[in-house]
């Protein structure tokens, strides 16, 4: 069987040749980013970087500064149907938080709006949170909190708007699977930190103990503007 695999997966590279998700050079085995474009992502360091908004959760986790390439690989992602880079950016948050979080923590992601996730087809939050799950072997529950109206998007809202725009956006569907847990909630871009704060209000509300929240990147202090059409 393994030698059919080979087979078949060279057929498959030959005819659908793999390729980095971002400069599009060529790669040896399957889809993903090559050495460069890796190079050109930048490690978030919370002890040089600072999120530049006042926080209601306990602690936050940040993959990556936000720039270019996080950029290309979140529209990916978000509008162009490819949910690899949620998978690669999952299994990186899972790796991250082994040994931040306590064993009995449960994974919630950031839910769409039910005709926003019909049009997209996911919620690329919940595909972020799946792969965090499976990495650190946390639970993962993506019914328990629910966004209950539409909201416009964000990307153009200046840090008062957001907040407004998503003011009772969230409510909390399943209480027993919230009341006294330590909830991890995920999202992909943080910028102003509304949409997470709401989220963290409804956990805090349904009998939350402790909210920690984890994203793929953040724009430092200085260099929101990046992350506006996002």
């Amino acid at each position: 069987m393994q030698i059919v695999w080979k087979i078949w997966k060279a057929a498959l590279n030959f005819v659908y040749p793999s390729s980095c998700m971002i400069c599009k050079a060529s790669l040896p085995d399957s889809p993903g980013l090559c050495d460069l474009c890796w190079d050109d992502i930048e490690i978030w360091d919370s002890e040089r970087h600072e999120v530049g908004f006042e926080r209601d959760f306990d602690q936050i986790v940040v993959l990556y500064q936000f720039n270019d390439c996080i950029r290309s690989l979140i529209h990916a992602l978000k509008y162009q149907g490819k949910t690899l880079p949620g998978q690669i950016f999952g299994k990186a948050l899972g790796q991250r938080i082994a040994d931040l979080v306590e064993p009995d923590t449960v994974i919630v992601p950031v839910p769409l709006h039910a005709a926003k996730k019909r049009s997209r087809g996911y919620n690329q939050s919940e595909i972020i949170a799946r792969a965090t799950g499976r990495v650190s072997g946390l639970p993962v529950v993506t019914n328990a909190l629910k966004r209950v109206r539409p909201t416009p998007t964000q990307t153009q809202l200046g840090v008062l708007e957001r907040e407004y725009n998503v003011q009772g956006a969230f409510q909390v569907c399943r209480s027993a699977s919230i009341e006294g847990q330590n909830i991890f909630l995920i999202d992909d871009v943080i910028t102003t930190g509304a949409t997470l704060n709401a989220c963290v209000l409804a956990l805090r509300s349904a009998g939350a103990q402790c909210v920690s929240v984890g994203a793929v990147a953040c724009p430092p202090l200085d260099e929101d503007d990046l992350s506006q059409d996002v």
